[in-house]
This record gives C-alpha cells, sequence and structure tokens, in this order.
C-alpha cells in the first residue's frame, strides 16, 4: 500500500491520472493484435484480458495481458502494450508494470506518459541502479532524467543530482523546474556565480517563483559584499509585493547596510503596522538606534517589545543588553548579555558583552571573552574591530 500512494503521488505530480481499474476503456479493435494475424488464439486471450477485467479479476487480466503482449511483439503494437501497463499499474502488479513500461517506451519513445510511469514505477520500486542505467540508455527520456535527479536528492547526493539537472538544461534550456534546482544546488555548494546566471535566467522567464529567487539573489548579493545589489534586488520585489513580511524585514536590513537610515526606518514601521507580532522589526529598529545613540528611550522600549514576543531569542536579549549598555545601565545589560551568550556564543553577542565587562573594569574577563569567540570566528568582523578598538 504503501508503495502504491508513493507511485500516485509521483504520478500526480506531473498530471498522471491514478483511476480504480474499471473505468479503464477497451482496446480498439481495429488495434494491430486484433486485426492483422488474427488468430483464434490471439482472439481468445484478448477476450479473456478483458472480461477479466470487467469482473475485477486483476491478476488474471494482467497476466493474460502479459502473454499476449509477448505473443504479438512481431506487431509492435504500442497500444496493446499501453493497455498492459495501464492495468498492470492498476493491479499494483509494479514489477510487471515496470517490465510493459519499458517496452511501450522503447515502442515509443517520445511518450511523456510511458516515460512518467517508468520514472514513477522505478522510484516507487528503488530500482536506483535501473533508474541511472534507463536514464543513460535514454537521454531523449527529459522526464525521467528529472526523476533521477529528485531521487538523487532526496538521497542528499547534492553534486550527483547538479549534474543530471544541468545535463538536463543542455536539452531543455528554459526549463524553470531544472533552472530552479540547479540555482539552488549551486548555492548551496557556494558557486555563486552559476546560481546568479540561473536566477536572472529564471526572472527573464517571469518564474512563478520571483519572490523567492529575488531573495536568494539577495543571498548571493550579500555573500559577496555586493549590499547595494542586495538592496536594488529587494527593493524590486517590494514594487510587485509592497506587503510580503521577508521582503520588507530584509530591504530593511539592506538599507541599513548601505546607510539608507530613512529608508529602513520607514520599511521597519510599515513591517510592524502590518504585522504587529513581527518581533524582529521592532528589534531591528531598536538596535539601529541604539548603535547610533539615537532617540535611545525609545529604542529601548521597541527593544523590550520584541522581548515579550520573543523572550527566548538570544540577538534580541543582546539588543536588550547593549541598549541598556548604551543608556549607562552596565550592571542591567551584562545580566541580559550573559544570558544571551550563554544561550548562543555568537561573536557579536562576544563583543559586546566584553565590552560591557571591559567598562566595568573586569578588563582580563573581556580579553579571555574575545580570544575565546575570535578563535572560534575568525572571520568575524564586529570581534576584530572591538579588538582593535580595546586592545591595540
Amino acid at each position: 500500500m504503501k508503495l502504491f500512494i508513493t507511485i500516485l503521488i509521483v504520478l500526480s505530480c506531473w498530471g498522471v491520472r491514478a483511476e480504480p481499474a474499471s473505468p479503464l476503456a477497451p482496446l480498439p479493435v481495429s488495434s494491430p493484435a486484433t486485426t492483422g494475424a488474427l488468430t483464434g488464439d490471439i482472439l481468445f486471450r484478448f477476450l479473456v484480458a478483458e472480461i477479466s477485467l470487467a469482473r475485477g479479476q486483476l491478476d488474471l487480466s494482467v497476466d493474460t495481458y502479459r502473454d499476449l503482449v509477448n505473443q504479438t511483439a512481431p506487431l509492435r503494437d504500442a497500444r496493446l502494450v499501453r493497455r498492459a501497463t495501464e492495468i498492470a499499474y492498476h493491479a499494483r502488479r509494479l514489477d510487471v508494470a515496470l517490465e510493459l513500461a519499458t517496452r511501450w517506451s522503447e515502442l515509443e519513445p517520445k511518450s511523456l506518459q510511458a516515460q512518467h510511469i517508468i520514472a514513477a514505477l522505478l522510484v516507487a520500486t528503488g530500482k536506483k541502479e535501473e533508474l541511472a542505467r534507463f536514464v543513460k540508455e535514454h537521454p531523449d527520456a527529459l522526464e525521467v532524467r528529472l526523476a533521477y535527479a529528485r531521487l538523487l536528492i532526496n538521497e542528499k547526493r547534492y553534486d550527483e543530482a547538479r549534474n543530471v539537472f544541468t545535463s538536463f538544461l543542455e536539452a531543455a534550456p528554459n526549463n524553470t523546474d531544472a533552472l530552479y534546482a540547479v540555482a539552488l544546488l549551486s548555492l548551496q555548494s557556494n558557486q555563486f556565480d552559476v546560481a546568479e546566471q540561473h536566477f536572472k535566467r529564471l526572472l527573464e522567464l517571469r518564474y512563478t517563483g520571483a519572490p523567492a529567487v529575488r531573495l536568494y539573489l539577495a543571498q548571493i548579493y550579500r555573500q559577496t559584499g555586493r549590499h547595494t545589489e542586495v538592496f536594488d534586488i529587494l527593493n524590486e520585489a517590494l514594487l510587485t509585493d509592497p506587503n510580503q513580511p521577508e521582503l520588507i524585514y530584509e530591504a530593511a536590513l539592506a538599507a541599513d547596510r548601505i546607510g539608507k537610515l530613512d529608508i529602513m526606518e520607514r520599511l521597519l514601521r510599515h513591517l510592524i503596522e502590518i504585522k504587529p507580532d513581527h518581533a524582529h522589526a521592532y528589534n531591528a529598529l531598536g538596535y539601529a538606534l541604539a548603535e547610533r545613540g539615537e532617540r535611545l528611550g525609545e529604542a529601548q522600549k521597541l527593544i523590550e517589545t520584541a522581548v515579550q514576543l520573543a523572550p527566548k531569542d538570544p540577538f534580541i536579549l543582546d539588543s536588550l543588553g547593549w541598549v541598556r549598555y548604551r543608556r549607562g545601565d552596565t550592571s542591567g545589560a551584562l545580566e541580559s548579555l550573559r544570558v544571551a551568550f550563554e544561550m548562543k556564543a555568537d561573536p557579536e553577542i562576544a563583543a559586546h558583552l566584553g565590552e560591557v565587562l571591559w567598562t566595568l573594569g573586569r578588563q582580563e574577563e573581556a580579553r579571555q571573552t574575545w580570544r575565546d569567540a575570535i578563535v572560534k570566528n575568525p572571520d568575524s568582523e564586529v570581534l576584530t574591530a572591538t579588538l582593535k578598538k580595546f586592545v591595540p
């Protein structure tokens, strides 16, 4: 039953109907199997198969049709093989259905339905080697190649999956499913130039998942230090989707990084207006004000609201400690920062905690906090800047 459900899911993704056996239409009498070289034995087997199907005797119908396919092989009747495949599938005779579907595909190599069924059956029955071999032997069976690539992803064989998807794109360069898969797999392996190329192509093709694509492009730009492009791509996304919370939040952070503070504040206040339970919107705005030493009372109220919404978030507790420190409440700051650092030993929290310890006259403890953090996070810009400030 589990395998049959798997097939139903796979086939439904491709639009192949999986009905009960009873609605199957009879094989046309004009089929070569029932006309040319029509012998009494062939006619008898054909009638047995159809009558068995009508009576719900699926196993008998499958076995009879299978024998009929073998007996009439020289006639190369694709309709007969297709019929046998469908009945075997509906009878849940998976191995027989796979055998027949393969023969059907050989007779009609361009049949997408045959390819869909083969792929579904190979995936459902776990025949990975056979699926790989079928892909190699039938380079034009694009749908099966897609199924194989998806199976590789399920097994976390990402490099192999990317290679299969890439080869698929050589035959179908505008297939958005393959473009999206290659882009994501390339991004995962830090091949940013390849990922960027495919994500941009998806936008050119007006891909339905454009908002997600723009977020991934923003991620690429951010990781490659192109902060202005991060803001531009997210701002472009907001033109068509102005009330999408994640887009607004990411665009606000991008605006902050390139010094567009007025835009950052406007975006975050809009986000708070449309989603008043967005803890990180309050936190980001409060922290930005605290970091610049502006409107510190308002900054603390914003962060305290964020704490109420997400009391166990270490980054929000870090912001609370930082705004307390900026307002001169060093003991309160130390309390919040210690809790935050115990929850998550993040380099920025370590930088803040060390600075508060230093201010309290506990320089050696501050140095040790920074030393431990820099060993684990040697590329942290915040830690490096803090060390230069206090330990020249």
